[in-house]
């Protein structure tokens, strides 16, 4: 589940930013938690909760850059996303790290592409756990290239080591996010971010890694959609 906190002075754009960002999260099937401040001091008091924070840089009791210095200063890791009628002053948003802005009025897609960047992000800081000669290792989602069936287990395969792993493929393949992997066999799940297309195949690092004929052209969309979206 992932955790994300509404602020802006307006009690109706919180309710209408609020609104959107549950109806995209809903649609892409993704568990969520959304609250509605409209109060950057309040907001600041349960700060802890919340890995994304939507916050209106106009507010009269505290401007949302200084809400989101004290973000920083107090959860360093927590995702910021601004949102303003114009953006004037990027100085102050370059110091503070802050993620992506939306402009108002808001526009779905705007909304749309921060949300799949943090989910993005949040996946590939992710880990996972497997054994690499017998001692337990969590492996970031970044690292991995590509995921093999081996029998009743599975081989999780980065730059420089093969881990190994007592699940299904289908059963790791439930852990993973996504947006970053896609099953393209029976046999293997490949990472987006790694991947080439080939003939008829994939490559990742130099390495061919082999492509259902029913999930081919699929793939190919997803790589480029990827790319797109996320590079």
């Amino acid at each position: 589940m992932i955790s994300i906190a509404v602020c802006d002075d307006s009690k109706h754009i919180v309710e209408l930013l609020a609104a959107k960002i549950c109806n995209i999260l809903k649609k892409k099937n993704v568990q969520y938690l959304v609250d509605e401040y409209t109060s950057g001091i309040e907001l600041l008091n349960h700060i802890g909760k919340y890995e994304c924070v939507f916050l209106d840089i106009d507010m009269p009791e505290i401007g949302g850059y200084e809400v989101a210095e004290r973000i920083r200063s107090l959860k360093r890791d927590c995702c910021i996303i601004m949102a303003t009628a114009q953006v004037s002053n990027f100085k102050p948003a370059f110091a503070l790290n802050v993620f992506r802005f939306i402009t108002k009025p808001f526009a779905d897609n705007e909304i749309k592409e921060a949300l799949e960047r943090f989910l993005t992000k949040k996946a590939m800081n992710r880990t996972i756990e497997a054994y690499y000669k017998r001692i337990k290792y969590d492996i970031p989602l970044s690292e991995i290239l590509y995921i093999r069936a081996i029998n009743s287990e599975v081989e999780l395969i980065t730059s420089d080591k093969v881990y190994r792993k007592e699940i299904s493929i289908k059963d790791v393949f439930e852990e993973l996010d996504r947006t970053l992997f896609y099953r393209c066999h029976r046999s293997y799940i490949i990472n987006l971010d790694k991947a080439k297309m080939g003939n008829k195949c994939a490559w990742v690092n130099g390495i061919e890694i082999p492509v259902s004929r029913r999930n081919y052209k699929d793939l190919e969309s997803e790589i480029i959609r990827y790319s797109m979206n996320y590079k």
